[in-house]
């Protein structure tokens, strides 16, 4: 069963982003893209103080999703970390310990 992170879109940037048992599934409303979690190289919020706050994921590569996304967690307290941008490197550590072949970015 699929873990909703996001539910909202705005923008042509912006994605629509689930988590399964091994990998984001990236959504442009159009299609879906599968990314495997040890692709993660990095999670990050940007703005965390505003109500437009997003989290962006760096891929180690270039993916069927991009290099880059962007996604608006679910809402919570201005100032008030979401608790995903954690969640998610954690994730993708574990993702990239048990993986059986790890490249490093060329």
């Amino acid at each position: 069963m699929a873990e909703e992170l996001v539910g909202l879109l705005g923008g042509p940037r912006l994605k629509i982003v689930k988590l399964d048992e091994s990998h984001l599934l990236v959504s442009d409303c159009w299609r879906t893209r599968k990314v495997l979690l040890s692709e993660i190289d990095s999670v990050r919020e940007i703005d965390p103080n505003s109500r437009m706050h997003r989290v962006q994921v760096l891929f180690r590569r270039q993916t069927d999703a991009g290099l880059m996304i962007e996604f608006m967690p679910e809402i919570r307290d201005l100032g008030e970390p979401a608790p995903l941008v954690a969640e998610l490197e954690e994730l993708a550590r574990t993702a990239r310990a048990n993986s059986p072949v790890t490249s490093p970015l060329p």
